[in-house]
């Protein structure tokens, strides 16, 4: 199937002489670059809105209409639900938090009065408890208020809003933007969408009243007016307005790229010029985990990572790990360090899993055992909140302990914290998997469903187990699958085992082929070695090659040769998309012995897929640091490799986890990396990725670091470098730019030549800072540095 690309539908209509100056500044405005392509949809912080930058729910509209020559944005919003106190004053106010962008208090309507006191873009489960919290902490502030000023006016009501998707759109004619209009009248519905037009501009009003709400809660005094049962109830009808306000910006994007765009032949960026930007991230120091990414609203995650071996975060001694470890990426800024996220108690040891189409019944665990050598998943579209995970095999002891336990997983909120319900699953119709460790598990998408055959969650694939007191190498593969019953619609979870591999394989790493047709739906299987404890099993017994699973289309294995791929022990792999490009990325692993390989060569492969075939690429992807140094993986083996939901549009993945024991040099561990893949450079990309503590989060990552090592924890940041003499001045001008991070302390570090020199902690860097400090700046690098005196002094006040 030939690849396509989207592009602009060209008019004949002549430009307004001032539209390209407007489009130039505002594109400049939101990304740096009045190029698009160039600037991968990454935003900069010049946005004027409370926020600071556009709404998530948004940017993809954004960006297609921004794409179009005739068009650009001028303002823009996803919709929201919010509280709003018109008797509030915005000075001093509180937060409104929500669980993802947050608007703090802001003055209405440009007039200085007033203040939101809670605003959500986002669906929360929890929005009636939120709502109540707010009401409340106004009506504390509004007894304040009558008391401090008795003859002052009486307060207005605070009302809740619902307020639906608004957009501002710059038009570089009126025959465009009569075009716009049509879309969102009569295709979208927006009716009270509109023209403004004058002697220099055309804009496009996209606006609908038809979900909004406005309802007054307090009306005198301080007290809530409704029951808290009826604010739940209007809390579960503004979510399911928030709901069909997703579903208007989807209707909204489809309509515009259908009208506006068309659908050409693919002839963009090749992948003759890819990079991967390798920003470290807090390490994990644990070899044979797994790992999942679990989504939250408002483009933030959470990375879990359950049991392995080493010594964890804490770097105290090497054991063997029960715990649910999680580093967590909120507003775009990743935690300072891992935190524990507890196991839920639940004394009934029955739990109802009810998932959209079923309900099973499972058995309550107090947790999932110390283990290694396991695999886990998510498994999205189950539940209605948050997404499952399951959990499958490891060893909880020597080789010869493998198991077949099957755990699901939910994390939710209790109290204001997050606790992991783990419940074990025992009663499944089919064939049970042999106990096993060193096993790939993967996620199907419910693309590869078909009503003969059911709904497959996962795929087991290989691993070792235990044969006649010996361990043994499977090539087995089993699929888990949601089955429902054609005379009773009653859905049930059903084990079945596949044709068997072309051979035995532990330690591989297994990915599902990228693909749109559910018949080439195969499983992509690298590397392993064939005979457990023998590493000289990775060469020729362990190639490549895709694995079919739909039953209909079940053959013989098909080999992938002519990659000049080099099977590998204990790699790991995820799929990313890159422009018009499925990818798939291979990394670390030990070679076999006898490789011929170079030591130098790169750790990282990238395979490019088109119908169905997959491709090396004509030239190795390029790694770099943000510094350009080389970047160090460290002991890269037995590590987790997770592709992350596609944000800003530059695609990446983190690599966390693995290692080696080594009885005569001591434990050696991989580092954990954020990885950005792009077309040509990613200095800016990378630049701006940061690495710090959760703005709004209610419990600190810092906080659990001290609570976790019994200190703080050292961590390493960007840095400039300035001679002793001028480090006053160059932090003076670091931070008149903001860009001076006062969470770490400035020390005096040895550079070549034995010199001494000012270590400056800084948030990113670009041309502009290393002109403002020319005649001051030695260099710039990582250093690590530990927390600063006010850091400190937070962590305490807070414990």
């Amino acid at each position: 199937m030939e690849a396509t690309e989207m592009r602009p539908r060209a008019t004949n209509a002549r430009h307004l002489q001032s539209f390209a100056c407007l489009r130039v500044r505002n594109l400049k405005t939101l990304y740096g670059s009045d190029d698009i392509a160039q600037s991968l949809g990454r935003y900069t912080d010049k946005d004027k809105s409370p926020i600071g930058c556009v709404d998530r729910k948004i940017r993809g509209l954004v960006n297609l209409i921004n794409r179009h020559p005739d068009f650009v944005t001028l303002s823009s919003c996803s919709g929201r639900v919010a509280l709003f106190d018109p008797s509030g004053s915005s000075a001093g106010c509180a937060e409104a938090v929500s669980e993802g962008d947050v608007s703090r208090g802001t003055e209405a309507s440009g007039k200085g009065r007033g203040r939101w006191i809670f605003v959500t873009h986002d669906v929360l489960p929890d929005l009636g408890e939120r709502m109540i919290g707010s009401l409340r902490e106004a009506g504390r502030e509004r007894r304040r208020r009558r008391q401090n000023h008795p003859t002052a006016p009486d307060d207005e009501p605070v009302t809740c809003k619902h307020e639906p998707v608004l957009m501002h759109v710059g038009a570089s004619s009126l025959e465009a933007g009569k075009k716009m209009l049509h879309i969102a009248k009569s295709t979208c519905a927006m009716r009270e969408s509109g023209l403004v037009v004058t002697d220099t501009r055309v804009t496009v009003e996209l606006r609908t009243t038809g979900t909004s709400l406005c309802l007054p809660l307090i009306l005198a005094e301080d007290s809530i007016q409704p029951s808290e049962e009826y604010l739940k109830s209007l809390a579960k009808l503004a979510n399911e307005r928030m709901l069909q306000n997703e579903a208007l910006i989807e209707k909204l994007f489809t309509s515009i790229q259908s009208e506006l765009f068309d659908e050409v032949p693919a002839c963009g960026p090749s992948l003759e010029n890819v990079q991967a930007g390798f920003r470290s991230l807090p390490p994990l120091n644990l070899w044979k985990t797994a790992a999942v990414v679990l989504p939250r609203s408002g483009g933030d995650l959470d990375v879990l990572a359950f049991g392995g071996q080493g010594v964890g975060p804490e770097m105290k001694t090497c054991r063997r790990w029960d715990s649910i470890l999680r580093l967590a990426r909120r507003d775009g800024e990743w935690a300072l360090g891992w935190d524990i996220i507890p196991f839920a108690i639940d004394e009934s040891g029955q739990f109802q899993f009810v998932t959209r189409s079923a309900t099973y019944r499972l058995e309550y665990s107090k947790g999932l055992g110390a283990r290694e050598g396991h695999s886990a998943c998510t498994l999205p579209g189950l539940l209605e909140t948050t997404e499952l995970i399951a959990v499958f095999g490891g060893r909880t002891g020597g080789p010869l302990s493998p198991s077949d336990d099957l755990f699901f997983m939910e994390v939710s909120s209790e109290n204001g914290e997050d606790v992991a319900s783990i419940r074990r699953l025992a009663a499944v119709a089919g064939t049970w998997p042999e106990p096993r460790f060193g096993h790939s598990m993967t996620a199907l998408p419910e693309r590869c469903s078909s009503p003969a055959h059911g709904r497959p969650l996962f795929a087991i694939a290989g691993g070792t187990g235990v044969l006649e007191g010996l361990p043994v190498v499977y090539s087995s593969v089993y699929l888990l699958t949601q089955i429902t019953d054609g005379q009773t619609d009653v859905n049930s979870l059903q084990w079945s085992r596949l044709d068997d591999m072309p051979g035995p394989r532990v330690y591989h790493t297994a990915s599902l082929s990228p693909c749109t047709d559910e018949k080439d739906s195969h499983l992509f299987i690298f590397g392993g070695m064939s005979e457990f404890d023998d590493p000289f099993s990775t060469g020729a017994s362990c190639p490549s090659f895709l694995y079919p699973l739909q039953k209909e289309i079940r053959g013989d294995s098909e080999i992938v040769d002519g990659l000049g791929l080099e099977p590998r022990l204990g790699s790991a792999s995820c799929n990313i998309s890159l422009g018009r490009h499925d990818l798939t990325l291979i990394l670390g692993g030990v070679r076999h012995p006898g490789s011929t390989s170079r030591r130098d060569d790169p750790p990282l492969t990238i395979l490019a897929w088109r119908g169905g075939e997959a491709s090396n690429l004509d030239e190795p992807a390029r790694l770099v640091s943000p510094d350009g140094s080389r970047v160090d993986l460290g002991s890269c083996a037995h590590h987790c490799l997770l592709g992350l939901p596609p944000s800003d549009g530059v695609p990446s993945a983190v690599a966390l986890g693995g290692g080696v024991p080594s009885f005569s040099f001591g434990q050696s561990y991989a580092k954990t990396h954020l990885i950005e893949v792009c077309h040509g450079t990613l200095a800016g990309a990378v630049n701006e990725t940061s690495v710090r503590a959760p703005k709004h989060a209610e419990t600190s990552t810092s906080e659990h670091e001290e609570e976790q090592g019994g200190k703080p924890v050292d961590v390493e940041v960007d840095v400039v470098y300035v001679a002793a003499r001028h480090a006053k001045q160059a932090k003076t001008e670091l931070e008149s730019r903001n860009v001076f991070d006062r969470r770490f302390k400035m020390v005096k570090v040895e550079r070549g030549g034995g010199d001494q020199s000012i270590a400056i902690p800084i948030i990113g860097f670009d041309d502009g800072l290393e002109e403002a400090l020319s005649g001051l700046l030695l260099g710039r690098g990582r250093e690590v540095l530990p927390p600063s005196s006010s850091t400190l002094a937070k962590m305490k006040q807070k414990r």
